[in-house]
């Protein structure tokens, strides 16, 4: 309907080969196999797209990638968390194993974000001592317990960067609410809904929520590491007096007890303006070029959505199936809209608004870097590299871990701040130079099994290996022309092996590789 308002044709649908590899990069994060491809492409039952989405949602790769999504929401980031880096980052990935059982399990959006919310260091029966115990077994090296297992999630409280009211206001909104309160800790910003009066009422759900206890250093947590018993901070929440607080122009909120239940309440409402609105637009801004609000964490009246009943429905339809995160996917990536081609026509050649055509970008930072170690691996260790995919999600950007400077270079966020726009799919040169000779590029394919294997084997057949180089890195088979070209190559090349590393680096610096269209 609104295309035909604007006098839009949309795009054709897209090839087979093309939904393959988009609907892998973004419900998975993860490039299709070669085995993959070609038995897709080589399937001709009807609804094939259907069920090949609905293999995907029970991959673990699924709630691999939607949680990695989760943290960068959530601001799942170590050095926010502590100034201890080996602390910092284990207890990052306690966070990620928390979220990660949960969209695995497919547990419904709000149950997952009450776990959250609502969290709590000790619970109600359990000594201070008990505590300590319970988080030192979590950390310990030898039969540690599953973090995962506890019903709520208090790190997202106990971070350093939310150490005040405001801090956990401003991160509370952006991560929940999808909006933005900064312009309103100092005035009405004039093209902005908040006012100061409403960032102060706020910030007063949070005064009672603090943390009690000091950082952990290392020397104590290496004791832990060891099986020892060592104090932890603690998540506190001090109960309030029965009393009225204003909830951002939703009117006045009763609030008796954990003042933080009156906030979850009021987000389960059906006529909540921000909670499941928020959710589905950051989805939808996944899985294409933008949301159908424009920046996705920018809910207000003053950036209207490009298609309001677009974003009623889905929203409406996220509420009434229970907040289920694989309905809203399956809405999404099943739709017309999401398998439509990149290519324009005369009338959507300059759309980049309202969707009448895929609009091409970057894969992100981590399936670039995977990308890289999936071309490469051994045959037998592509489905290793494909689901091992956790150390790449904690947040953790230090050089000191293999890989994290290329995802950096690609624009993985550090989750230091309350902000979508953290995330950075643009291209720069630096991107260029890593591919063409950065010291990992090269490692990845001086060192790669596949091509150790070709040196070995003495029956390699020249077109097959080419073929598979497509299917590997651009996930479709290669074109004769491209076929004959390759083989040329080859011929010219000292061995085999040689050859098929050169095409292996060739393909990975095509725009083809990069791009997801």
């Amino acid at each position: 309907s609104k295309l035909r308002t604007l006098g839009m044709l949309p795009s054709q649908l897209f090839t087979d080969v093309e939904f393959l590899r988009r609907v892998s990069i973004y419900l998975t994060g993860t490039l299709p196999a070669p085995d993959e491809v070609k038995s897709f492409l080589a399937d001709r039952r009807k609804a094939k797209r259907a069920r090949k989405i609905e293999e995907l949602l029970k991959r673990s790769t699924y709630a691999a990638w939607w949680a990695n999504k989760l943290c960068d929401f959530t601001g799942c980031s170590p050095t926010a968390i502590t100034t201890v880096l080996e602390v910092g980052q284990t207890m990052a990935t306690q966070w990620y194993d928390w979220i990660y059982r949960r969209v695995a399990d497919n547990v419904a959006y709000e149950k997952l974000v009450e776990g959250i919310v609502l969290s709590r260091g000790r619970g109600k029966k359990q000594s201070r001592d008990e505590y300590n115990a319970e988080m030192s077994a979590y950390v310990r090296r030898q039969s540690p317990t599953e973090f995962a297992k506890r019903s709520t999630m208090p790190h997202y409280w106990t971070r350093r960067s939310v150490q005040e009211s405001k801090d956990k206001a401003l991160a509370f909104a952006h991560s929940f609410l999808g909006i933005q309160l900064q312009c309103a800790q100092c005035h009405k910003h004039p093209f902005d809904n908040w006012t100061q009066q409403n960032f102060r009422d706020f910030t007063r759900f949070f005064d009672d929520v603090r943390v009690r206890g000091g950082i952990v250093g290392f020397p104590a947590f290496a004791a832990a590491r060891a099986g020892r018993t060592i104090g932890w901070p603690e998540l506190l929440v001090n109960a309030t007096t029965k009393k009225k607080l204003n909830l951002l122009r939703s009117g006045p909120v009763t609030v008796e007890g954990d003042p933080r239940t009156a906030i979850m309440n009021w987000m389960r409402t059906k006529k909540n303006p921000w909670f499941a609105k928020a959710f589905v637009n950051r989805v939808w801004a996944s899985y294409f070029h933008i949301g159908i609000v424009d920046t996705a964490d920018a809910l207000t009246p003053a950036n209207p959505p490009s298609n309001p009943a677009l974003l009623r429905y889905l929203t409406q339809g996220f509420v009434q199936n229970r907040y289920d995160m694989k309905w809203l996917h399956r809405e999404i990536l099943n739709s017309e809209t999401y398998q439509r081609s990149w290519k324009p026509n005369a009338t959507n050649r300059n759309d980049r608004r309202n969707f009448s055509r895929m609009i091409p970008r970057r894969i992100p930072a981590e399936v670039v870097y995977d990308a890289i170690k999936q071309a490469t691996a051994a045959t037998d260790q592509q489905q290793q590299v494909r689901t091992n995919l956790k150390r790449r999600a904690t947040g953790h950007l230090s050089m000191r871990m293999a890989g994290t400077y290329a995802m950096k270079v690609f624009g993985k966020p550090d989750r230091a701040l309350n902000c979508d726009c953290e995330r950075v799919n643009k291209p720069t040169l630096l991107q260029s130079v890593f591919l063409q000779n950065d010291p990992l590029v090269r490692m990845r394919l001086n060192e790669s099994a596949w091509i150790e294997e070709i040196s070995e084997s003495k029956s390699s057949d020249p077109k097959t290996l080419i073929q598979l180089v497509w299917l590997r890195t651009v996930s479709r088979p290669p074109k004769d022309k491209e076929i004959e070209r390759a083989k040329k190559h080859l011929r010219e090349t000292k061995s085999l092996a040689e050859g098929i590393r050169d095409l292996l680096w060739a393909m990975m610096n095509t725009k083809e590789f990069l791009l997801n269209h």
